[in-house]
């Protein structure tokens, strides 16, 4: 699976950290400070919970991409 496609699956996700289908917060990739990072945001407030960081966006991506999938998959 491709980073692109990981990042695909990552949900939008409320403060209580349950998978919503909308709105809340929603993953971003961005490069800030010389690192990449997957954070949620939220969509109207700007605030945000958890920030995975890679000096790559792959290497950000996987990082959320696994702690989506130990928090919220039962693999």
């Amino acid at each position: 699976m491709t980073a692109l496609e990981k990042f695909q699956e990552l949900p939008h996700i409320n403060s209580r950290y349950e998978i919503q289908e909308d709105w809340a917060y929603t993953p971003n990739l961005y490069h800030f400070e010389g690192e990449w990072h997957v954070s949620w945001i939220h969509c109207s407030e700007g605030d945000s919970l958890d920030d995975f960081r890679g000096p790559t966006p792959e290497e950000a991506i996987d990082k959320a991409y696994n702690w989506f999938h130990s928090k919220f998959c039962n693999d």
